[in-house]
């Protein structure tokens, strides 16, 4: 029996023991807490000036989402709008083209004599004036 009470002695002494030490690491984190309170608070109140910086910003870079898809769709309706162009300015050029080419090999088949022969003119006629300016 006195053995039973030696060990429940025991136990319960452990017990208070144990009890004691975690009291002594309670008061010890309510201090250490305590005196991270103002610092938690000026913490806290950073977060939520950040928090408001930031939400302004975001709000920024939504208006300059908004301005910039505004102006990405009136820059692909002008870019509809050049490659009409350009498509039309390319088949009328290559409606010239042949013209400019037959132009040029009738050009090649002029010869001297063919020229002499238009000095011979006083008055040329009007459309041999035309063509003689354009070469």
């Amino acid at each position: 029996k006195r053995k039973e009470f030696r060990t429940s002695r025991d136990r319960l002494k452990n017990g208070l023991n144990k009890l004691a030490e975690t009291n002594e690491l309670v008061a010890s984190m309510q201090i250490e807490l305590e005196q991270l309170g103002p610092e938690l608070k000026q913490k806290a109140a950073d977060v939520e000036v950040l928090m408001v910086k930031i939400a302004k910003d975001q709000e920024m870079a939504d208006n300059v989402r908004s301005v910039v898809s505004e102006e990405e769709a009136v820059v692909r309706e002008k870019a509809k709008v050049t490659e009409a162009i350009a498509a039309e300015a390319q088949k009328d050029l290559d409606q010239a083209l042949p013209a400019l080419n037959a132009a040029y090999k009738a050009l090649d088949a002029l010869d001297k004599k063919d020229i002499a022969e238009l000095k011979v003119f006083t008055k040329p006629p009007d459309l041999v004036l035309m063509v003689m300016e354009a070469i």
